[in-house]
């Protein structure tokens, strides 16, 4: 992970020392749910797993200079969740989260990396607009001053929300998107309608966020819970770009996997 992460997992390494980032003490938000958050960071990125012993409320109060009642709250929110089960006279401990498996490749999709995880996962269509996009995803989709399309969707599995997205397209390469994934529930799906059968991820970036308030509402989350939220880039076999998107994932909910096959620089991990 980035430099500027501070984990809890004990034996970490340098990403523990006070030089790695603090808390935040200008009463943003609150010490306690800062500390729940590094922990629920630790548990979506794997570096802490089922089982895993959390460092004692001591510890965990001498590392972040908080007193133990600040610790015990948001352990007590973690548990609360389901991510830390607490037993007493002994420590805390990860939970049995039952997180979901999202492997990160160059040909990602994501109703495929959830077969076999879940009963049933389909794409939802929450809006749709045309718009001009910010710089960034109109140079990419070479749009210059022209609108974009626009897709607000959720990803549901087994009747539980696991993404949102915001996702642009061309509108005169695609100007059927919209309908097309309304029907299917799928971008593969709608992006072949449009002749587009194979496409490649070409860029994805990762960070950890607090969520919005729109985002916490379509997710069934606390507004200010971390989401994982992934940047991505999707080409055509042309090399052309068919797709940018930006996907919050619940990071109680899913386990982001970034595949090895994909080429250096094409995946980054940020705060």
């Amino acid at each position: 992970m980035d430099e500027h992460h501070v984990t809890v997992a004990e034996g970490s390494g340098p990403s523990e020392t006070a030089s790695a980032g603090d808390l935040d003490r200008t009463g943003g938000v609150t010490l306690w749910k800062q500390i729940a958050d590094r922990i629920r960071l630790d548990i979506a990125a794997g570096r802490l797993r089922a089982g895993d012993p959390l460092p004692s409320a001591a510890a965990l109060g001498a590392r972040f200079d908080v007193n133990r009642l600040t610790v015990r709250t948001a352990l007590s929110s973690l548990e609360r969740d389901g991510l830390v089960v607490t037993r007493r006279g002994v420590g805390s401990f990860v939970g049995n989260v039952g997180r979901l498996r999202y492997g990160i490749s160059p040909r990602t999709r994501i109703s495929t990396e959830l077969a076999g995880q879940t009963g049933e996962n389909h794409g939802e269509l929450l809006s749709t607009r045309r718009e001009v996009p910010d710089a960034s995803v109109a140079t990419r989709l070479g749009l210059g001053g022209r609108p974009g399309i626009c897709l607000e969707t959720i990803h549901v599995a087994d009747g539980r929300p696991l993404t949102r997205s915001t996702r642009w397209f061309d509108p005169d390469r695609f100007p059927r998107i919209s309908e097309d994934y309304r029907r299917s529930g799928s971008v593969t799906a709608a992006l072949a309608a449009a002749d587009v059968t194979d496409y490649v991820r070409v860029r994805t970036a990762i960070r950890g966020v607090p969520a919005g308030a729109t985002d916490a509402r379509d997710l069934g989350i606390s507004p200010g819970d971390i989401v994982l939220e992934v940047d991505a880039v999707n080409a055509d076999l042309a090399g052309l770009v068919v797709e940018v998107a930006r996907t919050r994932f619940v990071a109680d909910r899913v386990e982001l996997v970034v595949d090895g096959e994909m080429s250096p620089g094409a995946a980054t991990v940020g705060p």
